[in-house]
């Protein structure tokens, strides 16, 4: 088993917070125990300067020794020259964890997230949630790791300063517990302020999205202006949020850094006292605010980077949510390539049991058939393309493709076997080339060109200045929609499938061009593929075979075209 399938393959355990990270670790517990190790070296030999600084004082200077200054200089350097490499060590180590997780992860989270696109509660966590994982590798790749990591040695530093005298163990305590207060009213009195930010980042940059899509529509109507000012109070709002954050947040991080000075200074105050009273001597007092310094420091980077570790948590709570309930595919068999023999069994999709979007009975297309779906706008009749091709999920039911379960297959292997057209157009970023080989980098040419003649596109795209190498940018409309469509067809027909999905594929052509789709249907029929369509215009019902009715998400009439069209037709 792979990393990302043992990431994902195990049900999560205790908090959700902490899920992935258990898989994780128990994935890659020779590189997290090294970091560990590493860590508790580094930590070991930071006591190495303030050890040489009670020998300068409390040795080397009474006895005027250099012989005794030259060997124990020599060793320190020796000590700081195996902190330097240990430290660079677990660097090296926890950024090689972060891209092992970002590349453990990414293909799972990425078909997760594809998988719940349906969902319209996690929807919006599915996608962002590439940008939660890159964020996650980006802290551990950079230092605020190692600030939890040291956290752990502040009791081995708190003894030390209590073997100097015990008053510097209090000292050391009471300037913890002042940091701790302030980290902690720090985090309480941001929090509804970093969660409103969060909710101000979304709304704005997936209405910023939308406006950059949908430019045509906002020029056309005129809506500039109302767009704009929908745009700026989100924007106004999320200013005004990161604007107390970053006064707020700013002023603790300050009041921290501030303190921590002041304690080390006080320390050397505290030491002058105990050297005054006979109770310590000269080198401790330098020593003693060294280490309190050691002991202070992951705190104050932990307060100072807090704005970027409450963002992480809640990038990993949004990761985990979104991974939550996954599993990884299982192998499936592979299944002889079907003959296009398709059933459809009282089959439920979408919404719920109680209020499905779509209700079928019991019907079956079989090769050299057409089958024309049929009914008013909303009733259903892209859903039913979309259960086809396994996007949208069954509540109950089944589809099977050669009395093979839908289920029993791979997602993957069935698509190669399906020619799908969807309502919405979708083109890649990519030559339109790469588009109509369905992105594959190993498409053969001659499938390619191929596919689009059958879709009646071959002169269309040898009429762009760069033909099939003409580069798709989806931000751009250099395509109109029915050149859109009609690669989109040529998609469709790519490796000849032996059934194919089309939703309403004449909705953007000019006539020539939808005289060329129903030559190219006859042509499938007499081929022996089995073809579902969706129609609302008239002009194809003669390519049809039968009819099937759906109407208010359910299906009415199934049968052949002829005798259902006399029956129940209503078509605009």
């Amino acid at each position: 088993m792979d990393a990302s399938a043992a990431l994902i393959g195990a049900p999560a355990e205790g908090k959700p917070r902490f899920a992935l990270l258990r898989r994780f670790v128990r994935s890659h517990r020779r590189l997290v125990a090294a970091v560990m190790l590493f860590s508790a070296f580094v930590n070991l030999l930071m006591l190495t300067g303030p050890l040489f600084m009670l020998q300068i004082y409390d040795r080397i200077l009474l006895s005027r020794s250099m012989p005794t200054l030259a060997v124990i200089f020599a060793l320190v350097s020796v000590l700081f020259l195996f902190m330097g490499v240990l430290d660079h060590l677990r660097q090296q180590v926890l950024g090689r964890l972060a891209m092992k997780l970002q590349h453990a992860l990414s293909q799972p989270v990425f078909r997760s997230a594809l998988a719940q696109m349906h969902d319209p509660v996690r929807q919006a966590g599915s996608v962002r949630a590439q940008k939660d994982l890159e964020l996650l590798q980006s802290f551990l790749a950079s230092q605020v790791p190692f600030a939890f990591l040291d956290l752990p040695w502040s009791l081995v530093f708190l003894g030390v300063l209590v073997a100097f005298h015990w008053s510097y163990g209090v000292f050391a305590l009471v300037a913890i517990a002042v940091l701790v207060v302030i980290a902690v009213a720090n985090e309480l009195s941001l929090r509804a302020e970093r969660r409103e930010l969060r909710q101000a980042l979304l709304m704005s940059d997936d209405f910023q999205k939308s406006l950059w899509q949908e430019t045509d529509t906002i020029r056309g109507l005129g809506l500039t202006r109302n767009v704009l000012g929908i745009w700026y109070r989100w924007l106004e709002r999320k200013l005004r949020h990161q604007s107390w954050i970053s006064a707020r947040g700013g002023g603790f991080t300050t009041a921290s850094k501030t303190l921590r000075l002041f304690f080390q200074s006080a320390v050397l105050a505290l030491g002058a006292v105990l050297v005054l009273r006979g109770q310590a001597s000269e080198g401790v007092i330098i020593a003693a605010s060294i280490v309190l310094g050691r002991i202070l420091a992951p705190l104050d980077m932990i307060i100072g980077q807090w704005s970027m570790i409450v963002n992480v948590r809640q990038s990993f709570d949004s990761l985990q949510h979104t991974m939550d309930g996954y599993e990884a595919p299982p192998r499936r068999t592979a299944l002889p390539a079907p003959e296009g023999r398709v059933a459809f069994d009282k089959v439920v999709v979408g919404g719920s049991l109680a209020k499905p979007v779509l209700v079928t009975g019991t019907f079956a297309v079989g090769p050299g058939e057409v089958l024309g779906v049929v009914g008013p706008s909303a009733a259903g009749k892209t859903t039913l393309l979309r259960a086809l091709v396994g996007s949208a999920p069954l509540l109950a039911g089944d589809i099977r493709f050669d009395g093979a379960s839908i289920s029993q297959w791979d997602a993957d292997a069935l698509g190669a076997h399906i020619g799908y057209v969807p309502q919405h157009i979708a083109l890649f970023p990519g030559t339109v080339r790469d588009n109509i080989a369905r992105m594959a980098a190993d498409a053969d040419d001659g499938q390619v060109i191929q596919a689009a003649m059958r879709a009646g596109v071959h002169e269309l795209i040898v009429g762009l200045d760069e033909g099939y190498d003409t580069v798709i940018n989806p931000h751009e409309r250099a395509l109109s929609g029915g050149q859109r469509q009609r690669i989109a067809l040529a998609r469709a027909f790519y490796g000849d499938p032996v059934a194919y999905a089309l939703d309403e594929p004449n909705a953007h052509l000019d006539g020539l061009a939808e005289g060329a789709l129903l030559r190219t249907l006859g042509e499938l029929k007499a081929d022996g593929r089995t073809v579902f369509l969706t129609i609302q215009r008239r002009s194809l019902l003669p390519a049809c075979d039968k009819l099937l009715v759906i109407s208010d998400g359910r299906q009415v009439n199934f049968g052949p075209a002829d005798e259902v069209a006399r029956q129940t037709m209503n078509l605009r």
